[in-house]
């Protein structure tokens, strides 16, 4: 299974003051690693070290989740009609359109699909109305990916649609187990020593192997002449007979 990417999400605060704060540019990252929250208030934190009331990550499905702390507030999650108290420790799949209540702030979740990297979150959106929003707005979204950039323009058109027979909010009793990215093996070299040597002992020898000399290249291939015999030994004379005894 493929590591999955991060995803462009928007939130959409539906009692903001102004339209300038209204969509909120952010990238939920895979896993339970820093990355984008909301605490006690409602607020949006991204890679704090401060009690969050829920976590917004990706699951390894490629699934957006919403994950209860312990010892955190209620967090509520709407979808047409329907309305679910989040589960502690137990993620919440998300879809398009869901409203997430915390803390007293209601934030309507817009899904924009996958990107290639994590970003802080930013304002979709002009301050002044002017060039220099526009230039801050699409900075903003190059830095989350082009994904959120097209969505979040059509956040506000699409507000309220959903598809038919996902109006099921699916709670999973166990988090997603996602590890590190893993990286293919290099391949070993032509000349590199096989696996299954890797586990033989280091071999030791107390003298090293007699190799004969080799013939020089000018002797290589030219016959030597045959040895001569030796010269035969003569025959020993026989021992002189002995006197005889008186």
């Amino acid at each position: 299974m493929e590591y999955p990417l991060p995803q462009a999400i928007c939130l959409e605060d539906l009692d903001a003051l102004s339209d300038a704060e209204r969509f909120l540019c952010c990238v939920a990252l895979p896993g339970r690693q820093p990355g984008l929250g909301l605490d006690a208030r409602g607020e949006v934190r991204w890679e704090t070290g401060r009690p969050l009331a829920c976590e917004l990550w990706v699951t390894a499905d490629s699934k957006l989740a919403l994950f209860r702390t312990r010892g955190s507030g209620e967090v509520l999650v709407s979808r047409a009609g329907r309305r679910l108290a989040a589960p502690c420790e137990q993620p919440v799949i998300l879809l398009d359109q869901d409203l997430l209540e915390v803390g007293g702030r209601r934030l309507r979740l817009h899904l924009h699909g996958e990107c290639e990297a994590g970003a802080a979150p930013r304002f979709f959106g002009a301050e002044d109305g002017g060039l220099g929003g526009l230039v801050r707005a699409a900075a903003a979204a190059l830095a989350i990916g082009t994904a959120s950039l097209v969505g979040a323009a059509g956040c506000q058109g699409n507000a309220g649609a959903k598809e038919p027979g996902k109006d099921r909010i699916e709670v999973r009793t166990k988090p997603p187990d996602i590890g590190p990215p893993v990286r293919p093996r290099p391949k070993p070299d032509a000349g590199a020593m096989q696996p299954d040597m890797r586990d033989a002992p280091i071999e030791v020898r107390l003298q090293p192997p007699q190799v004969p000399a080799r013939p020089s290249p000018r002797d290589a291939g030219v016959p030597k002449p045959p040895k001569p015999p030796e010269p035969a030994m003569p025959p020993k004379p026989p021992d002189p007979p002995k006197p005889p005894m008186r």
